[in-house]
């Protein structure tokens, strides 16, 4: 595609128009296409209808506007240069609203389809309505309507998938030419400011940020997961099995041992992917090999990593684990939840040591909540603990996390404690850097608070 070349800055102007109007049709194509796809489940009829009924709908569209039907690229294509005015304008100015219906109508029904394409045919005619409506008017902005409708479409679809950096790729690659990168920047920040002021997206799944993700939210809890090699937590894998063996043997020794998968490796010993054992259960007749099988995408981890990246991909994971390669794709070892939360507490452990031998004059110890001691089902701003001490972290079954004054207190917990030699000694009966008990004690004054 050529590219295209802005030297007069009051052109900007219009793609800040375009901007805006491309922020509220996008907001209209998401909140239009889910509210169809939640109409279509409420109706009362069984749902193989609805694919028929949107059928019928979106074909009585195309007869009124045949270019709505298809992928509509090749209007896209028509539309960045003088065959635009070749379509009626009353086209031009419907078509992003005829898309959006029929994108719901197909798509909401039950039907198959996509979002992005039709999503840069709604953008694309968003920027060629602005073009066709007031370049008779203004001169000024070109005899081309290329740019506008190139705009129009990042702007549309880059607010919408709240993907403003990935759209400006997408036009540098799409136009050859880093000049429309000012206009598009104006366009798109404009459009995705939009799109985050209403809290909406055509991926509802997406996460609004990073710090959302579930990895995330742990490590906030877990800060010494980034000191941790991932090599100190994994375990020896118990089974890796060749692509060669056949399905039912696989089967056979997983039962035996009880796994829910394995790691695949080719018969050169490198990693090929995993399979599970749901899938072996459910194999057709042709599938007779851990080849048919393995399931090539799943998440892995570097032998080289630390915690904090193994765990993005082990929360991503669709077994329990994930296997763990060397830097020539050889499986060292596997690493689940249970292996980081052992990890972490030996890791917090050996900092609590670090600290005492360092201080000289603090304890550390972890301590464990029985049933009969005082504190069980109190939050920590109730036990009227020591004021001496510092509880670290709590771990809880498979859990490790940073408690505060409202946590409660729960049979089994796990406490990780620092303090005075003399407080620690005064809620247990074990030397300080022991584990033990946290038992009622008669040198711990317990107030209870309502």
């Amino acid at each position: 595609m050529a590219s295209y070349h802005f030297t007069d800055p009051v052109q900007l102007i219009w793609f800040a128009l375009i901007g805006v109007l491309a922020g509220l049709i996008g907001l209209l194509y998401a909140k239009g296409f889910y509210g169809m796809a939640d109409l279509f489940h409420r109706l009362p009829w069984p749902r193989w209808v609805n694919p028929a009924l949107g059928g019928i709908l979106v074909g009585a569209i195309g007869i009124a506007i045949p270019e709505v039907l298809g992928t509509g690229y090749g209007w896209v294509q028509t539309s960045l240069g003088h065959g635009l005015l070749s379509i009626p304008l009353w086209i031009v100015l419907i078509l992003p609203f005829a898309r959006i219906l029929a994108t719901g109508l197909s798509i909401g029904s039950g039907g198959s389809g996509g979002i992005f394409g039709p999503g840069m045919v709604i953008g694309a005619f968003l920027g060629a309505s602005v073009w066709r409506l007031f370049e008779p008017m203004f001169p000024s902005m070109g005899h081309s309507p290329a740019p506008y409708v190139i705009v129009g479409m990042m702007s549309c679809f880059g607010g919408i998938s709240r993907a403003p950096l990935a759209v400006m790729l997408m036009v540098a690659e799409m136009t050859g030419s880093l000049s429309i990168i000012t206009p598009a920047m104006v366009a798109v920040g404009i459009s995705w400011l939009i799109v985050r002021r209403n809290d909406d997206t055509i991926y509802r799944s997406q996460l609004k940020s990073r710090a959302d993700a579930p990895a995330q939210r742990l490590l906030a809890g877990l800060p010494l997961l980034a000191a941790i090699p991932t090599t100190r937590a994994m375990v020896k894998p118990r089974l890796v099995i060749s692509t060669e063996l056949s399905t039912d043997a696989v089967k056979e020794r997983m039962d035996l041992d009880g796994l829910n998968g394995a790691p695949v490796v080719d018969p050169a010993g490198r990693f090929a992917g995993t399979v599970a054992r749901a899938a072996l259960a459910s194999k057709t007749e042709r599938q007779r090999t851990v080849s048919d099988l393995v399931d090539a995408g799943a998440p892995i981890v570097s032998a080289s990593s630390r915690l904090d990246v193994a765990l993005e991909s082990l929360t991503e994971a669709p077994l329990s684990w994930v296997p763990v390669l060397d830097g020539d794709r050889r499986v060292v070892g596997t690493l689940s939840i249970s292996d980081v939360v052992r990890a972490y507490r030996q890791e917090l452990v050996a900092s609590a040591e670090r600290v005492s031998e360092l201080g000289g004059i603090t304890g550390a110890s972890q301590m464990t909540i029985t049933a009969d001691s005082p504190i069980t089902n109190k939050t920590l701003r109730q036990a009227g603990l020591p004021k001496g001490l510092l509880i670290t972290s709590i771990t809880r079954g498979d859990q490790v996390f940073v408690p505060n004054g409202d946590t409660v207190l729960a049979v089994g917990d796990l406490l990780s404690v620092l303090g005075q030699p003399s407080d620690l000694k005064s809620i247990g009966q074990v030397d300080p850097l022991g584990t033990h008990s946290l038992q009622p004690h008669k040198r711990w004054p317990v107030r209870h608070r309502e």
